[in-house]
């Protein structure tokens, strides 16, 4: 048992982290929410817009396994500081750049920022939190994302409107100094309090964890649901939500934007729900492979299916987000199977996997869209993309959930053990 004090501070760096990672995901899911001006302010594609979402989310998978070790080897508050300034001047970068060029390294230097957020907020719950905790901060973090999710949909579209998409992203950096400042005062990184410095690892011996890592079956099983469960709000939500409700529903920009806010609100109550039951009921698996067959069903419905009203297409997009919770059932199962030395390491590299491939469908959405193009553009001089080809495009998603859910039942049944 933790002392009241240790526990009180273990909250602390918790609540920094988590207010990072709040903040990069506001960060993540700006090109969705600002496609057609971007479109507009630098000419571009399908294909080349779709680099604007993966060129952020490349850097952040790649980077997740080396901020795994530099957690370990120079604290979480050191790390924290380090990646905040990155996102600041990525976002300062995008402000005030014309050049599509600089746009995307503004959007690596995003990525690379935000890859300690997520990582830094599992690391301390699984080190320095009991079981039956865990998971609920664990939910609680992801929680957190989707609120910056959900104020970075209509708000945002409203604070565009009001000072343009310029100003917009410099009220982004304003915020972004505030959370430094807030991380650089408040949190607190004793060596003696935290398991969070060991002593420093030797290249081969992290590679020969790595590969350790790779070959668990049980670990590798849950970072591959993991993808499966995060595609649909990476693709939809982070980029391609907004201009597939706009064609195939007329909605305007704001009201997309809303109703693909509805999937983060679901995501918000299922996240924080189903990791805090599936723990402590030693339900995590039966909760995963439900929920890919729920994802499955909805999204097809989604795609294929007739013009909903708007409040039927809200209920089914915020089940299918409540769904998609269950991926923070994946971390819990990975947390729950590697020991306390690996643990960062091992989410490293399960958020690497689910990172990567959010970015290769991102981009793979784009292309199939400009390979089915015919040559339609609207007043900005956009490519408008027919709704058949957004169902051909969105449909590389249905295979792999339908995948999902046959992996689903290869997951061990009965209790798990805790390996920490």
């Amino acid at each position: 048992m933790m002392s009241t004090s240790k526990t009180t501070y273990a909250y602390v760096m918790w609540s920094c982290a988590a207010l990072f990672y709040f903040y990069q995901y506001i960060l993540r899911v700006i090109p969705g929410v600002m496609e057609p001006v971007l479109k507009a302010e630098f000419s571009t594609t399908a294909e080349q817009f779709g680099t604007l979402g993966a060129y952020y989310l490349y850097p952040y998978a790649l980077f997740q396994i080396p901020v795994g070790v530099l957690i370990d080897r120079v604290g979480v508050k050191n790390t924290l500081l380090g990646s905040i300034i990155l996102c600041i001047v990525g976002t300062a970068i995008l402000t005030v750049t014309r050049s599509f060029e600089l746009a995307q390294l503004s959007r690596v230097l995003m990525g690379m920022g935000s890859a300690c957020a997520f990582m830094s907020c599992l690391k301390i719950a699984s080190d320095n939190f009991e079981p039956g905790h865990r998971g609920f901060l664990i939910g609680a973090t992801l929680t957190l994302g989707t609120l910056g999710a959900l104020a970075t949909g209509y708000p945002l579209t409203l604070l565009m409107n009001a000072v343009g998409w310029r100003g917009s992203l410099g009220f982004l950096v304003g915020l972004g100094v505030v959370i430094f400042l807030f991380t650089l005062f408040l949190m607190r990184n004793p060596k003696d309090l935290f398991k969070l410095q060991p002593p420093p690892m030797e290249m081969t011996s992290i590679l020969s964890d790595i590969k350790e890592i790779a070959s668990n079956k049980v670990v590798m099983l849950y970072a591959f649901l993991a993808v499966a469960l995060y595609a649909p709000l990476c693709v939809l939500c982070d980029l391609w939500g907004v201009p597939f409700l706009m064609q195939k529903y007329g909605f305007d920009r704001a009201g997309a934007a809303d109703a693909c806010m509805m999937m983060y609100a679901g995501l918000c109550v299922g996240s924080l729900t189903m990791s805090w039951i599936g723990e402590k009921y030693n339900v995590l698996n039966e909760f995963i492979l439900v929920s890919s067959f729920v994802i499955l069903a909805l999204f097809f419905v989604l795609i294929f299916g007739p013009i909903f009203s708007y409040p039927v297409l809200s209920f089914i997009l915020f089940f299918i987000g409540y769904a998609c919770g269950a991926e923070m059932l994946c971390f819990t199962g990975v947390a729950l199977h590697s020991s306390s030395r690996k643990s960062g390491v091992t989410l490293g590299l399960a958020n690497t996997m689910n990172m990567l491939g959010g970015a290769f469908l991102q981009q793979g959405v784009g292309i199939i869209l400009d390979g089915l193009w015919s040559g339609g553009v609207d007043a900005l001089g956009n490519r408008v993309y027919a709704t058949q080809s957004y169902q051909a495009s969105l449909s590389v998603l249905l295979v792999l959930i339908g995948i999902s859910c046959c992996v689903a039942f290869l997951l061990p049944r009965g209790k798990e053990k805790n390996f920490a």
